[in-house]
């Protein structure tokens, strides 16, 4: 028995080593090491293995049960952008005195030739409805001319008073826009935009005057993957039937959009830290939570599902596969009251909404 007992304890201490390397962000970036885009997935399965260590040390010996014990409470803000454990000890949700929403609306449905018009005037009724205060769109779609599928114009029509800043990040014939939007209720002061190199994906950087006070809005689009249906085909349905050598072309893949992100998250990142103002940065990362790309952005700044949110959050939903990869980070100035998920299929992504104070 004593021998199980050392043998546990020496695998126990090598399972908690490469969680505390985690929550330091001692890891080089997919930049570098593409197989570091890896560690999100390893991230869950240590949780796992180091849960399973405090029953199994509860049976055996309770008072080694500490080791995984104080390293999880330790990491609890990172194991909470997965299982938002702050959120289910804070009191209920309620209406703050801010509202941001971020929605990838995939064009508004401009493709699907037989519904765009539905699919656009339904998204624009949950706008609406959720009234926000900034608005940080992702895959918008706009005319130079105006035209009949206008609904930046079909949003901003339904109030006294919208700013918007709205940057292309590719256009076809001249005049068909395709990119990001930031609409606010709010002057808008100030514009910038943070270009990728070849990439359709970007920022946009928008100064907000809100009251008495100026607050920088990140707009994201991080690279994406760029895989089509019959990719994701082989991945929902894994199996010892799967071509091999498409799964390695798949894998290959991710990985190397992975690593434009890495790049790209530290491009962003540095302008973040230059800010003057308190920051919100939204949109959709293409990654996932505790991926390099996520710790990079939300680095000094609080996710407002940890928060608020509940589990499991997801935010994107296609082919079979759910994630939670778009959010709201938001500065320690504000205090956030209320996160939700829409969970309705009009894009791939669902809208998240969420509601904050002023400390």
């Amino acid at each position: 028995m004593k021998t199980i007992k050392k043998i546990l304890l020496i695998i126990n201490i090598i399972m908690i080593i490469p969680l505390l390397l985690l929550y330091f962000n001692a890891f080089p970036s997919p930049a570098d090491f593409k197989i570091f885009a890896l560690i999100p997935g390893g991230f869950l399965i240590l949780i796992i293995i180091n849960l399973a260590f405090i029953i199994l040390w509860l049976i055996f010996s309770w008072k080694y049960l500490f080791i995984s014990l104080i390293t999880l409470l330790v990491g609890i803000n990172y194991i909470s952008a997965i299982f938002p454990v702050i959120s289910y000890l804070t009191p209920k949700n309620y209406d703050g005195e801010l509202r941001i929403m971020s929605y990838n609306v995939m064009l508004f449905g401009l493709y699907d030739w037989h519904n765009n018009v539905e699919i656009k005037n339904n998204i624009i009724d949950i706008i609406i409805e959720e009234d926000a205060d900034i608005l940080c769109l992702q895959e918008v779609y706009w005319h130079d001319d105006g035209g009949s599928f206008n609904p930046l114009k079909q949003i901003a029509d339904n109030y006294e008073k919208m700013y918007i800043h709205k940057e292309a990040m590719t256009k076809s014939y001249e005049v068909n826009n395709f990119g990001l939007a930031t609409m606010s209720k709010y002057p808008i002061i100030n514009e910038n935009i943070i270009n990728f190199e070849n990439s359709f994906n970007g920022v946009i950087v928008s100064d907000i005057v809100i009251d008495n006070d100026t607050v920088r809005v990140f707009n994201c689009h991080m690279q994406s993957i760029q895989l089509d249906q019959m990719d994701y085909t082989v991945i929902g349905t894994l199996s010892d039937t799967v071509d091999n050598y498409k799964m390695k072309l798949i894998l290959k893949r991710i990985m190397g959009a992975s690593r434009q992100r890495a790049l790209q998250s530290d491009l962003v990142a540095s302008e973040i830290k230059k800010s003057p103002y308190p920051v919100f940065v939204c949109g959709d990362l293409n990654d996932f939570p505790l991926s390099y790309t996520y710790l990079n952005l939300s680095k000094g700044l609080k996710d407002t599902y940890s928060f608020k949110g509940r589990f499991p959050g997801y935010t994107w939903n296609n082919f079979r596969i759910k994630q939670r990869i778009d959010v709201i980070f938001y500065n320690s100035k504000y205090r956030c009251t209320k996160h939700k998920v829409i969970e309705k299929s009009l894009s791939d992504h669902f809208p998240i909404i969420a509601d904050f104070d002023k400390k």
